[in-house]
């Protein structure tokens, strides 16, 4: 039996399929329009997504700098290991090919190095065809699109298949591929296309779980096994192993939870423990897990004997490990991205006078070029995932937790998000996971908003689906939660009003911010500075607290 079907799911059934295909394709189309908007300067607007003026900062290069007309400061310092790392990675990979080699060695680092081994390289990853067929100062933007237009997509997919309307499930596929985490990391391709894998494979997981059949796959979870595995295999070969660390981990989790569910249900149901049904399942995703590591075993068994000389897992304990966790203080990252600044500005206009500061040393008297004053880089610290799915996040939890068919997935989602709030702040829990094998090589806890993102995603898909089938009334949460948010940007919205009026009433408090909060000092002169460079976001904060 189906556990979870909606009603909007019936009724798409019964529609023509021209009806069905339609909106389906219109949703294929935004989740491709969403990434490409993003970064369509880097695809069709002629320009690269490779920081080349970065590579003018570094000996030999910036010998030649003026000569090739680099500005003296980067406009991101953070990108340079896409042009001193990755971008080598991918010319050494297409000169081998070219000359028929295959790129098992690198001899022209130290006295040679193992190459192929790495993994990060991505070498056999399927999508980098792109960087092997167009050049590379395109390959790059174009590869970063494909990715996050997958990972739209097969998050979208995964939520329909959970039951959930278009609305909620194009909403947790927009929110998934443009997170901060996934945006933030396109200085990492290799990270990018390891994270869009995983809804695929919750997606075969469930299809499995649920006994599904397709084509003449009828009465067998093969199918889904191959498609799983597939997904298993690229997120391997995308090359970030911490990556497949832990969507092995989720998707076990996953797995695990939804078999107990289904466990106790059937059990409930038919009144007999399904101990057929059990093993069944619980044999179709072993294969699953074994023959995605089968399909990517050529990389991953050269990598296993590489890592072992790696020098983290002679340093690394539980204590090391949490001292690179997030502080508490990052929380306001969910709400304020920037709020700790970027490397990318390098100038804030001045509140009460409207004037472009830019010259951060001169006039401003900063020792740095840039405004950041954050702990974690800001790639490390990439937390944001918007408001709007906030609030239907928790919106969803409000209304849905009473909805028999709804409930164990947001219990499922909602505990995977509060398990990665606790590994990335470093709480005492990350203890339970540090011991698991090879966990003491990975010194990157704050690295869990990839499932706090996943988590999120789909808690605000289903909290939109459930706003949507209101049947045309507003629910009372629903209208609590939206008078809450516009209180809060009203007020908010008013404060700044009110501290921009009388700045100096307010003024000696935010210079002993500056002076006391960690690392301010290094990025603001003074509280006027706080306050200018500020404003800006608090204003968006509130603007989009009323909408």
């Amino acid at each position: 039996m189906t556990p979870f079907r909606s009603e909007s799911w019936q009724v798409s059934m019964q529609m023509p399929l021209r009806h069905r295909v339609g909106p389906d394709l219109a949703l294929i189309l935004i989740l491709l329009i969403a990434p490409l908007v993003m970064f369509h300067q880097q695809t069709l607007g002629g320009r690269t997504l490779l920081p080349s003026e970065n590579l003018y900062q570094h000996l030999p290069y910036s010998a030649y700098r003026d000569v090739a007309r680099a500005p003296a400061v980067p406009h991101n310092h953070l990108l340079s290991d896409m042009v001193l790392q990755n971008l080598p990675w991918k010319s050494f990979i297409r000169a081998q090919i070219e000359q028929g080699e295959i790129p098992l060695w690198n001899p022209h680092q130290f006295a040679g190095i193992p190459f192929f081994a790495a993994g990060q390289h991505s070498a056999l990853y399927p999508l980098s065809i792109i960087y092997y067929v167009l050049p590379l100062s395109a390959a790059y933007g174009w590869f970063i699109v494909l990715n996050l237009w997958l990972a739209g997509l097969f998050m979208a997919g995964f939520l329909r298949a959970l039951g959930i309307n278009r609305w909620g499930a194009g909403l947790a596929g927009i929110v998934y591929q443009l997170s901060g985490f996934l945006i933030a990391s396109a200085v990492f391709p290799m990270i990018v296309a390891a994270a869009v894998w995983l809804p695929l494979m919750l997606w075969m997981i469930e299809n499995i779980l649920r006994g599904r059949s397709l084509w003449i796959f009828r009465g067998t979870a093969l199918l889904w096994v191959v498609i799983g595995a597939l997904a298993l295999g690229c997120n391997i070969l995308a090359g970030h192993i911490e990556l497949t660390i832990y969507t092995l981990m989720i998707a076990a989790y996953y797995a695990a939870f939804r078999l107990v569910w289904g466990w106790a249900r059937r059990w409930r149901e038919t009144g007999k423990p399904p101990f057929r049904w059990a093993m069944s399942t619980l044999m179709w995703l072993m294969a699953l897990g074994a023959l995605g590591i089968g399909l990517a075993a050529l990389q991953l068994i050269p990598l296993y004997e590489f890592v072992q000389s790696n020098w983290r897992a002679e340093r690394s304990s539980l204590e090391t490990v949490l001292g690179y966790a997030h502080p508490a203080r990052d929380l306001l990252q969910f709400l304020l991205p920037n709020f700790y600044g970027s490397p990318a500005h390098h100038s804030y206009a001045d509140a009460f006078s409207g004037e472009l500061i830019s010259d951060l040393r001169g006039a401003a008297g900063l020792q740095r070029d840039y405004i950041y004053w954050g702990i974690k880089n800001y790639v490390e610290g990439a937390l944001y995932v918007g408001l709007l799915p906030l609030l239907l996040a928790l919106y969803g939890l409000l209304r849905g937790l009473w909805r028999r068919e709804l409930a164990p997935y947001l219990i499922l989602f909602a505990t995977l998000a509060l398990a990665a709030l606790s590994f990335m702040f470093g709480g005492s829990a990350y203890s339970l996971v540090f011991q698991l094998p090879g966990m003491n090589q990975l010194n990157s806890p704050f690295r869990w908003v990839f499932a706090l993102t996943l988590a999120v995603a789909a808690l605000a898909g289903m909290g939109l689906h459930i706003l949507c089938d209101g049947r045309g009334r507003i629910q009372a949460s629903a209208a609590l939660l939206g008078l809450l948010s516009l209180a809060g940007g009203v007020a908010l919205i008013v404060f700044l009003a009110a501290m921009h009026a009388d700045f100096a009433r307010f003024e000696p408090m935010l210079d002993r911010l500056v002076a006391e909060l960690a690392g301010a000092d290094a990025a603001f002169a003074d509280g006027r500075m706080f306050f200018s460079y500020q404003l800006p976001q608090l204003l968006t904060l509130g603007a989009l607290l009323l909408v």
